[in-house]
């Protein structure tokens, strides 16, 4: 009897051990679920609420975990309170640095965006198409043309210049920058486009007094190509 207890011990310990991370697993996806509904909500005091909660009930809080917290502050508008998040975190993917980036970006603080996509590149993590988003913004933002140059070069180095995404940013940034000939080319050397980028040249093209061109723009993609035009194509066209 007690030889047989004996062996049982391991297997009990083990079961026990499975059940509980599995346990911690379920709360942590349950908690993450709340943090992008407070975020969306903007519903900070219940985030915070969460937090402490965490804090008290997971010693260490997984990567996904701690990026929703960096969301959810970074939606709310307290950019500090996820840099505090990021800053504590023993590791870090690329969703974790394009998530604190676009909450610098969210807050309006434009050179921080451009100090942590020149930390991001140096820390070694591969970018993702969502990495450019904010700093394409921020370059418009601060009217930095060279810094915009400097992103279009290291998207093509990256392997984005034919994403549609990517490119909707890099053409405004060439656009409102004046440079209306290098939007176009970034547009042409997008296999395959979107509607979204097809109404961001329309319109910028439009806004330049470029009358002629938007509408060609809008005949090859719109009607030849047959994409399919939104509300807002008709609008920017007409």
């Amino acid at each position: 009897m007690i030889i047989l207890c004996s062996k049982l011990i391991r297997p009990v310990r083990l079961y026990s051990n499975v059940s509980l991370l599995s346990e911690l697993f379920a709360l942590e996806k349950k908690y993450a679920i709340l943090l992008r509904d407070f975020a969306e909500a903007r519903a900070i005091s219940h985030g915070e609420a969460l937090h402490s909660r965490i804090l008290k009930t997971i010693p260490n809080p997984d990567l996904f975990l701690c990026n929703s917290l960096i969301n959810m502050y970074s939606k709310c508008g307290f950019v500090q309170n996820a840099r505090r998040v990021f800053d504590e975190m023993p590791e870090r993917d690329v969703i974790s640095w394009n998530t604190i980036i676009d909450g610098y970006f969210l807050a309006e603080m434009f050179p921080y965006v451009l100090q942590f996509f020149r930390c991001m590149l140096h820390s070694g993590v591969a970018l993702d198409e969502f990495s450019f988003t904010s700093i394409c913004r921020s370059c418009l933002a601060l009217e930095a043309f060279g810094n915009g140059l400097a992103v279009h070069c290291l998207v093509i180095k990256c392997g984005f210049g034919g994403n549609a995404f990517v490119a909707n940013g890099l053409v405004e940034v060439y656009a409102k920058c004046h440079f209306l000939r290098e939007s176009l080319k970034v547009f042409v050397d997008v296999e395959h486009k979107d509607i979204v980028l097809v109404n961001t040249l329309i319109g910028l093209l439009a806004k330049a007094g470029n009358f002629e061109e938007a509408f060609l723009i809008f005949l090859d993609n719109v009607l030849i190509a047959s994409m399919w035009p939104e509300r807002a194509t008709f609008l920017l066209i007409c």
